[in-house]
């Protein structure tokens, strides 16, 4: 596993430099976690209880930790029918992500899938869809395995957003989560909604639990 990755990197960056390192391990992270997340979420609370149990080994590349998520990727590719592992690998986030990419040059496309599936899971919890304890959760491991909750140009996301939709290039719309292993259909997005959303991401600093003010007494 670790050779193929490798293969698929840029030969300069496959060197032993301390720049090469930090690239390859990113990526090495990155290629089989993101995807992992997405499908956890969607389909395979599982496979979540796995990320949660083997954070520290992926944040520390372990290759059988690696291994085990890319196997379990394809697993569920193999299981399902195209339309359905589509579905669970690019619906959630796929929006927020997309804009984010546009605003945000700072940021690789696995950071912005991740802070994309934030954003609607977040969502998902003030449209009183995911219950509070699955959020925490997510946000949780999330944080434990190396990643942002948040990023300034979120706020400019939602704007993008809108201007697409105005413009009638891009549907504005959102996947909702019902629960961990769970999705929902994706709907139109409330754009008051999804700024909040972003502000209780911003507002989360690993604290362990929602604790913003606003938010309080919101349950699903």
């Amino acid at each position: 596993m670790e050779a193929f990755y490798r293969s698929n990197l840029p030969r300069k960056l496959q060197s032993g430099t301390k720049t090469g390192h930090r690239f390859r391990s990113k990526r090495l992270r990155h290629v089989s976690v993101v995807p992992a997340l997405r499908v956890a979420l969607v389909r395979d609370g599982r496979l979540f209880d796995y990320l949660t149990t083997n954070a520290g080994s992926l944040r520390r590349n372990q290759p059988s930790a690696l291994h085990y998520l890319a196997r379990r990727c394809m697993q569920w590719q193999e299981l399902e029918t195209p339309e359905s592992y589509s579905l669970a690998c690019r619906e959630l986030g796929c929006a927020s992500a997309q804009a984010l990419e546009r605003v945000a040059t700072d940021l690789d496309k696995d950071d912005a899938a991740v802070l994309g599936i934030l954003t609607d899971v977040a969502y998902s919890y003030l449209a009183g869809v995911l219950p509070i304890s699955d959020l925490e959760r997510v946000l949780s491991l999330t944080e434990d395995l190396g990643f942002e909750l948040f990023h300034p140009e979120l706020y400019s996301m939602t704007a993008e957003l809108g201007r697409k939709s105005r413009m009638g290039r891009h549907s504005s719309s959102v996947f909702l989560l019902r629960g961990i292993g769970h999705g929902t259909d994706t709907q139109p997005c409330d754009p008051a909604l999804l700024e909040h959303a972003i502000r209780l991401l911003e507002s989360w600093g690993g604290k362990g639990q929602v604790s913003w003010p606003e938010l309080v007494g919101i349950e699903s």
